[in-house]
């Protein structure tokens, strides 16, 4: 990522203890490298992190109501000459950052034209980018009608599966519908479409010969499904181990709840932290 004051960064921050992870504190001493339009906004910081932030960004500590999406807009109200800003990225405290240099060497890479940007998208409820990091793209775009209306629209909302709904798959099917240009820099080839389709029969069957008879019976049925369906799987849990691999990311819930009974122990050995272990979340 070379110097560009042009790019700012607004995160949203939850910790249930109020503390500032050291590997949030790197990815965020990272980005100040290259410029000083870094929001950081906390439903829960203690005194001593927040302090702490201050040399690398605007900290703000907010009352902890409407989840992400309400500190995002906190912290794009809070952003001062938005209009030189000609990319502006949005991301929150769901997970582990291995190697920022890596990840935004492959986040920026692709991004040429004005558009709304994801790592990744999934298809369930409908599709969406994925509102743990995405970014707008172009001038144009960010100071556009467009734009603003979409986040004069936010408001505060306290139910998790009405904020999903309502603005993560909101925002994208907002966009869509304004014609905007979007794409996920993550999209599942046909051998990881059938991974996927792998881990979610596995997780259902369990049994390894009964999951391979169903992954066998569906792809000489259904083969051609390969080559569109993502099967509404969350690619940050079904797919960890590639995600990871391309942008050295990781989501937090999998590494503590695992609530897709992924196998795990490959990623705990990368990352030299054992299992279910809290002091790095």
């Amino acid at each position: 990522m070379s110097d560009n004051k042009k790019i700012a960064f607004i995160i949203a921050h939850y910790h249930q203890k109020g503390h500032l992870t050291k590997n949030l504190f790197d990815h965020v001493k990272y980005i100040h490298r290259f410029t000083e339009n870094i929001i950081f906004v906390s439903t829960h910081l203690n005194a001593m992190d927040s302090k702490k932030l201050e040399p690398y960004a605007k900290v703000i500590v907010r009352e902890n109501k409407g989840y992400d999406f309400y500190s995002y807009k906190t912290g794009l109200s809070a952003l001062d000459h938005i209009s030189d800003v000609d990319h502006l990225i949005f991301f929150n405290s769901s997970f582990l950052t291995l190697d920022p240099k890596k990840l935004y060497k492959k986040y920026l890479f692709h991004i040429n034209q004005e558009g709304f940007y994801g790592i990744t998208s999934c298809s369930a409820p409908s599709y969406h980018i994925q509102s743990y990091f995405f970014s707008f793209f172009g001038k144009q775009l960010i100071q556009s009608k467009v734009f603003s209306d979409w986040w004069n629209k936010v408001e505060l909302v306290d139910d998790r599966k009405a904020i999903i709904q309502k603005y993560e798959v909101g925002m994208t099917q907002w966009f869509v519908k304004h014609k905007t240009y979007i794409k996920s820099l993550y999209e599942p080839n046909v051998f990881e479409k059938g991974l996927i389709l792998y881990r979610y029969l596995r997780l259902r069957h369990l049994n390894f010969f009964m999951t391979i008879k169903k992954l066998m019976q569906f792809i000489f049925r259904k083969k051609s499904l390969l080559l569109t369906k993502d099967f509404g799987c969350n690619p940050t849990h079904f797919l960890f181990d590639r995600i990871y691999k391309i942008f050295r990311i990781v989501k937090i819930e999998l590494l503590v709840k695992n609530p897709t009974q992924q196998n795990l122990r490959k990623m705990f050995n990368e990352l030299k932290i054992p299992e279910q272990s809290e002091f790095y979340f």
